[in-house]
């Protein structure tokens, strides 16, 4: 999870770059990497303020540094995910993620879906086996608790609903494909395609509302 270590001497480095205090800006990111070297943000930040100071080669270091950590993150749910990402591997039948870190892995979740969705469809997040943690992605949605939130998790209950007519333990298992079941059930599919509409209507105030929630829950402003 985030350190708020980290976010205080990034935080920090920040103000300082914006009063070209270039110099106590490098000193304040060069903290926050001290906290987190897996923070991307704070080694392209780093890498501003050299430049600034035409610094060029301490610049590139960070830069190249920053691109192999996944580059820079363009919101807080980005910089949670690559966290949870590096420490729980996604592994979402994991005890401990569940028990220690639960934001982080309902953030992780809620990506996912909305990644498989836009990228391949709802599909593709069906037949890459995460269908199977639908509960808690339902869970999740109504944990954000928004007007698009919550339509969002209607729309996976009916989802949820549709998914017990395929054979989804042979799907996640690698038995078999979702065309395997396409003849013998048009109109679930057609069911599922109309959720997918209904995803794809909702999706940018839902991502907006679940970086808020996230901000709200993690005590955390992000610029």
């Amino acid at each position: 999870m985030i350190s708020p270590d980290w976010y205080a001497a990034h935080q920090r480095g920040f103000e300082h770059y914006k009063k070209a205090r270039y110099n106590q800006a490098i000193e304040a990111f060069t903290e926050a990497i001290g906290v987190d070297r897996e923070a991307p943000r704070s080694y392209i930040a780093r890498a501003l303020c050299y430049r600034r100071l035409d610094q060029l080669d301490a610049a590139r270091r960070d830069e190249q540094t920053a691109e192999e950590l996944g580059g820079t993150e363009r919101s807080l749910w980005d910089l949670v995910v690559n966290r949870s990402r590096s420490r729980w591997h996604f592994d979402f039948s994991d005890p401990a993620w569940i028990e220690a870190d639960p934001i982080s892995r309902k953030a992780v979740l809620l990506c996912t879906l909305n990644a498989q969705i836009l990228n391949g469809g709802l599909f593709q997040w069906i037949a890459n086996g995460y269908g199977e943690w639908i509960g808690d992605v339902i869970e999740a949605a109504n944990d954000v608790d928004t007007k698009a939130s919550r339509e969002v998790a209607a729309m996976l209950e009916e989802v949820s609903y549709h998914l017990a007519d395929f054979n989804v333990a042979r799907l996640w298992q690698g038995e078999a494909t979702v065309e395997d079941d396409l003849e013998d059930n048009d109109q679930d599919m057609g069911q599922l395609f109309a959720c997918e509409d209904r995803y794809y209507s909702m999706q940018s105030q839902f991502v907006e509302d679940v970086e808020a929630w996230l901000e709200i829950r993690l005590n955390t402003r992000w610029r």
